[in-house]
């Protein structure tokens, strides 16, 4: 995962605004590179803006790599960092294991209360848990070309929620697809209305 979005992700726990943040810099698109060892050698696959990847990229003998019609040659920093350089820009990436997971992590993973006491809790694995025994899978949403709020999603329910989330509470809005596209119409009052009881920051390798 790109440095600069790390940092962004840690400092805000906002996807949007992190998003927003790359936006500002060189090669603002970049935020996750996969590396997969095969027959041939290693390759990368870009990722931009968690919305599209790349074709593989296979690394020339001289350790350089073409990415938007520009050269980079890649350097390894350690176990866990590497460095994409070119004549005008550099990148450089940190490894994070599960990206997804990191993000849940570094952003809403934890246990919250309601104001009747009741407790709900995101797992980083993508797992919650609320009230009543109800269970089902989310994830934070990373692609923000079509968003303009900070949203989760659960794949086998098919819904969206907007998200407002700081250090210590959390605010879960209805999200109607159906309604004023591309990306719904939210509530303006919150389903629920959260506050964090266990303090859990993001780790940088699994």
């Amino acid at each position: 995962m790109r440095e600069e979005y790390i940092q962004a992700i840690t400092e805000t726990r906002s996807p949007l605004k992190s998003w927003r943040k790359m936006a500002a810099g060189k090669n603002e698109a970049v935020e996750i590179i996969t590396i997969e060892s095969g027959k041939d050698g290693p390759s990368l696959t870009i990722c931009y803006n968690f919305h599209e990847g790349s074709d593989p990229l296979r690394p020339a003998a001289d350790g350089t790599v073409v990415l938007d019609n520009s050269h980079y040659s890649i350097r390894v920093l350690d176990s866990e960092r590497f460095v994409l350089t070119s004549d005008t820009s550099s990148m450089q990436f940190h490894y994070v294991g599960d990206w997804q997971k990191w993000s849940n992590e570094a952003t809403i993973a934890g246990t919250y209360q309601d104001e009747r006491g009741q407790q709900y809790v995101f797992e980083s694995n993508g797992q919650a848990q609320f009230p009543n025994n109800q269970t089902f899978d989310y994830n934070v949403g990373l692609d923000m070309i079509l968003s303009s709020y900070d949203y989760i999603y659960c794949n086998k329910l098919k819904k969206t929620w907007a998200i407002n989330i700081n250090s210590n509470s959390l605010k879960v809005f209805d999200v109607d697809l159906s309604r004023d596209e591309p990306d719904g119409f939210v509530s303006p009052l919150p389903r629920w209305k959260l506050k964090k009881l266990a303090s859990e920051g993001p780790t940088s390798s699994n």
